[in-house]
């Protein structure tokens, strides 16, 4: 008889978790090298509690019966060799504010409220930094101390376990960004997961104890309620949209806003539905004014149009001969003191349009091959080069009718916003560039897969506006339903 597709993905599983068992082996007989940089007093014990979470969050997945298990269980694999595995090579040459982060679940302080125990005063809705019982939102690092203080309630004070739980959020995130294409498509589309799950950057950022895991978490359920909202014109979309929003401006607040005015675009873009775009338009514009409090006094900001300080606030007292630039850049760093100061000097003067070119391309697909200073920048160099070369591909097969397609508004216009407000960190350090870089590339990924890949709007579509017959999520009337 032939093979079931259960017998299948137990195959599959079996032989992925030999392997990840294999890898387990020898990784603990040099757990103490690699892990040197953790501080725990038993790194061995430590990385044995990762492993048994993530064993533990595998048997969740194969208790889940959705349609997507074997997604989530193959991507969950590749996360062990990547957290389990690659990262410790990467952990043990380079810091990262993870250790900041783990240290405070252990001894309650951190740099940023010196004096303060957070493992007394971690509540959600407190704030040890002013002593005030009030939940204060746009507070990132704030915050996520406070989820890492609560996640150590559950998993216990071990590293390597907190780090893979972040893991399972990146793996959510990609899956949430996954349901936003199929809602597009109209059908399941399981090679969409593994663009977005595979693709190195996403794989490697998405496997972190830090923010990123959790931004592309709730970028992903904003992803997913937006194609709901912009699709199917669903009011459900709008409340995702709206939780995702709130989740996102908690951990980054200056991405949960570039997401609302891209999205408050597309929206505007939108056939139909007048009443229904005004009303998202008015709240969304609302939130922003609400938010814009917190931005403008993290950034010091003195209205929307002086973004230039960020540029500033990166790179003055900045010295071309320093040792901190000497260090940055045998780690990744580029030329932190020489052209982020030039792109500075410019934004000062207002020469916005000289610099904006050269800032979006730097934040989008930099470090190329001749910025490489390492083997670190040189692979981000090949994705960057080969994500480039797909680019171009997909502007070449660009149609005049998928420009005003909503979808391809929010992923352009989001891409382009976020590389111009981001591009000075990339010129200013790639490492750290490279790794915010996963707030974008989500929705790159979507945009490529959607306008390059056989089952995406080529496969049976005039233009991506027309409706899909085996869709019956699309009601009549909705922009799905539109034709040419």
């Amino acid at each position: 008889m032939p093979p079931t597709a259960r017998d299948s993905l137990k195959v599959e599983v079996l032989v992925l978790l030999g392997l990840a068992l294999a890898a387990t082996v020898w990784i603990a007989y040099h757990i103490q090298d690699l892990g040197f940089r953790i501080g725990q007093p038993s790194i061995g014990l430590d990385y044995a509690m990762g492993v048994l979470w993530w064993t533990v969050l595998a048997v969740g997945l194969v208790w889940f019966g959705g349609e997507d298990r074997k997604l989530l269980l193959l991507g969950w694999v590749a996360k062990f060799f990547v957290v389990l595995v690659a990262m410790l090579f990467y952990e043990q040459r380079y810091g990262l504010d993870a250790y900041l982060y783990f240290n405070t679940s252990v001894t309650g302080e951190h740099w940023i409220t010196p004096g303060y125990d957070w493992r007394e005063e971690w509540y959600l809705f407190t704030d040890p930094t002013l002593g005030e019982d009030t939940y204060r939102v746009g507070q990132g690092t704030e915050n996520m101390i406070r989820i890492v203080m609560l996640l150590s309630l559950i998993v216990g004070k071990y590293y390597h376990a907190l780090k893979v739980v972040f893991a399972f959020f990146g793996l959510l995130g990609c899956w949430a960004f996954y349901r936003a294409v199929v809602v597009i498509l109209g059908r399941r589309v399981p090679s969409a997961f593994y663009w977005l799950v595979f693709f190195p950057s996403i794989l490697f950022w998405s496997s972190i104890l830090g923010k990123d895991p959790l931004i592309l978490l709730t970028l992903g359920i904003v992803a997913y309620g937006a194609a709901r909202m912009l699709v199917r014109s669903e009011v459900a979309g709008f409340g995702i949209v709206g939780v995702g929003l709130f989740l996102a401006f908690n951990v980054r607040p200056w991405t949960a806003m570039m997401a609302g005015c891209c999205l408050v675009l597309a929206v505007l873009l939108q056939r139909g539905h007048v009443l229904f775009r005004l009303t998202i338009v008015a709240v969304v514009l609302s939130t922003f004014l609400f938010a814009w409090g917190p931005i403008q006094k993290r950034f010091e900001l003195e209205d929307i149009k002086s973004f230039e300080r960020l540029y500033v606030k990166l790179t003055e007292g900045q010295d071309v001969k320093s040792e901190w630039t000497a260090y940055t850049a045998e780690f990744g760093g580029s030329r932190r003191a020489v052209e982020a100061m030039q792109v500075a000097e410019q934004m000062r003067s207002g020469n916005y349009r000289g610099v904006l070119p050269l800032v979006i391309f730097t934040g989008l697909f930099r470090p190329l091959p001749f910025d490489a200073r390492n083997s670190f920048s040189g692979f981000a160099a090949v994705e960057n080069t080969a994500l480039l070369a797909l680019v171009f591909l997909a502007i070449w097969r660009l149609r005049w009718t998928m420009i005003r397609d909503p979808v391809i508004v929010l992923v352009v216009s989001f891409c382009i916003l976020w590389a111009a407000l981001h591009g000075g960190i990339v010129m200013a350090n790639f490492g750290a560039g490279v790794r915010y870089k996963l707030q974008a590339l989500p929705f790159m990924v979507i945009g490529l897969f959607l306008l390059l890949h056989p089952t995406g709007y080529a496969q049976g579509r005039a233009h991506p506006l027309t409706i899909a017959q085996d869709d019956p999520g699309r009601r009549p009337g909705s922009l799905g339903a539109q034709t040419a």
